[in-house]
């Protein structure tokens, strides 16, 4: 099996002629959310969703190729970033910057911040990996949005933290429940509507954002099965455990 499918939001196969106008790259977070995207995003133009759990920015980075055949998205959202935190891949930061750099061009990129505080379970057992690795994924993510005037930070991470009462967040601390899914559709719209009218887009070159073509459909994974194998050594749970998202 390819590891893109190219889908609408819909999750049928699709080929526009000159692409999404908002293309989407994110992890199981964002495909549990893809309907209440669709949705907020109506009347947008057309919307491209590339979603696939467990991976992390190095592995989605090949779906800018697959997105930018189609043509040029307008807006470029990226998600990514919570599966090397937890499985504590300490250059999660330059492969941000390396994505970034591939899309950059584009009109309009959204940089999302990746929860810091969540942990499976609820207990935070992921030690000091998980966090220390998120923090410095996110004040990355700040440096860019400084760094490019076309971007623009959602931080999820704030949004979250704020909203945690009000149940948005799975007993994982990380996947995002129905309210979740909703409250961070409304922030990406949010963050989507403070970018320039629409207009042509040019090719990708140095400045230029990611685009991805696809969606993936993923059903919400049991808490127990994502809670993964704790090592009760380190407190760390390691990456061949299953922890992901």
């Amino acid at each position: 099996m390819a590891p893109f499918a190219l889908a609408g939001a819909g999750g049928g196969a699709v080929t526009p002629p000159t692409g999404p106008k908002v293309a989407v790259l994110g992890d199981s977070i964002t495909s549990l959310s893809r309907q209440e995207i669709a949705h907020r995003l109506e009347g947008r133009g057309s919307l491209s969703i590339a979603a696939v759990p467990g991976r992390t920015i190095a592995q989605m980075s090949p779906a800018v190729g697959v997105i930018t055949a189609a043509g040029p998205p307008f807006a470029w959202v990226i998600n990514l970033g919570t599966n090397d935190a937890l499985q504590r891949n300490i250059n999660a930061p330059n492969d941000y910057r390396d994505l970034v750099a591939k899309v950059a061009g584009a009109p309009c990129v959204v940089l999302t911040t990746i929860n810091d505080f969540g942990g499976f379970g609820g207990f935070g057992g992921f030690g000091d990996a998980y966090p220390i690795i998120a923090r410095a994924l996110n004040a990355t993510i700040v440096e860019l949005a400084a760094r490019y005037p076309n971007a623009r930070v959602l931080d999820w991470n704030a949004v979250a933290r704020a909203h945690q009462s009000d149940g948005v967040l799975a007993a994982d601390g990380l996947h995002p429940t129905r309210a979740g899914q909703n409250l961070y559709a409304a922030h990406l719209r949010r963050a989507l509507d403070q970018c320039p009218a629409p207009g042509p887009v040019g090719p990708v070159g140095l400045v230029g954002p990611v685009r991805v073509r696809s969606v993936v459909r993923v059903q919400p994974v049991p808490d127990e099965r994502c809670a993964g194998r704790l090592d009760r050594r380190s407190g760390v749970a390691g990456a061949a455990s299953g922890s992901q998202v």
